[in-house]
């Protein structure tokens, strides 16, 4: 297992503190180089719930970078309320039968963006992943 380098996490806890870059438009931030960069285009994503990034999102859960597909499944779930079977950490083949059921779906007209949900009045459970904030 390749566990997030420190410095994206960081990077990605500065951008939830400070509510994101805020710069640019998000989508185009999806494709960026910088795996820090797109995990913290997601974050913004899921904060103004742009329902048209979602399919650069289900893009993204094929990314080389573990940490940035745990990020899209979490925003698209989020965003989605499904996962379809998508796992971050499974091997390729297992993601890839995943992606293309987010694919068809998106195709047929299954995916869509669902309201906010209310802020969690707890903790999150451990190892839980949280991409909204106030």
């Amino acid at each position: 297992m390749k566990p997030i380098r420190t410095s994206t996490a960081a990077c990605l806890l500065l951008g939830l503190a400070t509510g994101g870059p805020g710069c640019g438009s998000e989508r185009a931030r999806l494709q960026s180089l910088s795996p820090v960069e797109r995990a913290a285009a997601i974050i913004d994503v899921v904060r103004v719930r742009d329902r048209q990034a979602v399919p650069k999102l289900v893009g993204l859960l094929e990314d080389p970078d573990r940490g940035v597909r745990m990020f899209a499944i979490t925003a698209l779930v989020d965003l989605c309320g499904d996962d379809f079977g998508y796992r971050y950490f499974a091997a390729e083949a297992q993601r890839a039968d995943a992606v293309a059921r987010w694919r068809e779906a998106l195709r047929t007209g299954q995916v869509r963006v669902v309201p906010a949900a209310d802020p969690p009045t707890s903790a999150p459970a451990s190892g839980e992943v949280t991409l909204s904030h106030p």
